[in-house]
């Protein structure tokens, strides 16, 4: 009955009602412990639902045409935070990624593609750079929640330095012509980083 319920009734302004209510309760340090993890346990199963339920005439994962909803619950997010250093430091991840990731992604698949060939590799490199965007989002959403493991944040912040530095030196925006020829090495390299740092990320205990 809920899939049937999420599938034809539920609205964008269903969803952000919902986050709302539950976001500050998640994510504020003032809230007590149990009832934060509750929270934080129904907008990540949210958040994980809103990747696999396609909402209104949006695709899945996107609560507009080039919004996606891990955008808009980090937003959320951002607002609720009273640590000042992390909600300047989330703030300033979320503007990274509107101005270089989403924005390249967008311009990708809005360009002309006269040929197949070059059809298909745009096609290949927006879903990259929609991955990476979806990645870096998660790990913010991660870095934002209260706790006290300084160690963690710190370890946290230094991979998802190196995820940026990684998308920028893939040049996933130049996915056809003379660009793509010469990208080509420094864009293999920089996939071998991207690899081992999943890698580490898969395998920590």
């Amino acid at each position: 009955m809920a899939p049937t319920l999420f599938k034809h009734c539920l609205t964008t302004e269903h969803v952000k009602q919902s986050l709302s209510v539950m976001v500050p309760v998640a994510f504020a340090r003032s809230s007590a412990v149990s009832i934060r993890q509750q929270a934080q346990f129904k907008v990540f199963g949210l958040v994980q639902l809103l990747q696999k339920q396609k909402i209104g005439e949006t695709n899945k994962g996107f609560s507009s045409g080039e919004t996606t909803w891990l955008y808009e619950v980090n937003s959320s997010v951002n607002g609720t935070l009273e640590d000042e250093g992390i909600a300047k430091q989330h703030k300033k991840l979320l503007k990274w990624v509107r101005k270089n990731v989403t924005t390249a992604r967008v311009a990708l698949a809005e360009g002309e593609h006269k040929s197949t060939e070059n059809k298909l590799k745009v096609d290949v490199a927006t879903k990259r750079i929609l991955a990476i965007e979806k990645l870096v989002l998660s790990m913010s959403l991660v870095m934002t929640i209260p706790g006290d493991d300084l160690e963690m944040m710190s370890q946290l912040m230094e991979e998802m330095e190196e995820l940026k530095e990684c998308f920028e030196n893939m040049h996933l925006e130049a996915a056809t012509g003379k660009k793509a020829a010469k990208y080509a090495e420094e864009r293999t390299a920089a996939f071998k980083v991207l690899f081992d740092l999943l890698l580490s990320l898969l395998t920590k205990p």
